[in-house]
């Protein structure tokens, strides 16, 4: 007899659950015993290896056309160590519009290694630009608002001590000449 292993899966419009399975015999999700990849990892997943496969053709492309571009990298100290982080490096034109930007990365934290996520976009043009980046805690793919702002992690690339809400292009706003390091801190 196959000992009982405990399964948790995502559907989607409810919270996890977990159900005692010992087995294909028992009536294991497809048949299978054992952990599987919920419909919320594997599109994580999908979504990181698209956005990878798109900024490395991105790039090739820029090479191969003789565009020589800046790097834009750092770090962003994360709070949840399970929670996707999304970065957006944004214009002054994206700042308005959420979801949008010149490059974005999706982040997946390795959870008990470290506090930090790094990203990195090449082949950006000489420009100003902003980071806007938050860690999707309830995995809707947004930020979360609430009546007093954000209800998720989430951090600009401020260049000031004057922090208000909402943010004007001038105050996160730094400028790209040449390769650029930006180390960032979510909040809440």
């Amino acid at each position: 007899m196959v000992a009982a292993k405990r399964l948790t899966w995502i559907t989607k419009h409810s919270r996890p659950r977990s159900r005692e399975c010992s087995g294909a015999s028992a009536g294991c999700p497809r048949g299978k015993a054992g952990p599987r990849w919920t419909p919320l990892a594997a599109r994580v997943l999908a979504t990181a290896l698209a956005a990878s496969a798109l900024s490395w053709g991105q790039a090739a492309g820029r090479a191969q056309a003789g565009e020589a571009g800046a790097t834009v990298q750092g770090s962003i100290r994360v709070l949840h160590p399970s929670a996707a982080v999304y970065v957006y490096l944004i214009t002054e034109q994206h700042l308005s519009k959420p979801g949008s930007g010149v490059a974005h990365a999706l982040l997946l934290p390795q959870a008990g290694r470290s506090p930090f996520v790094w990203f990195r976009f090449t082949g950006i043009a000489h420009d100003r630009y902003a980071i806007r980046a938050f860690q999707d805690v309830d995995g809707n793919g947004r930020l979360s608002l609430g009546l007093f702002g954000p209800t998720e992690p989430w951090c600009l690339s401020w260049q000031g001590k004057g922090r208000h809400f909402p943010p004007h292009f001038d105050d996160i706003a730094f400028r790209v000449d040449s390769d650029t390091d930006v180390h960032l801190a979510l909040t809440r």
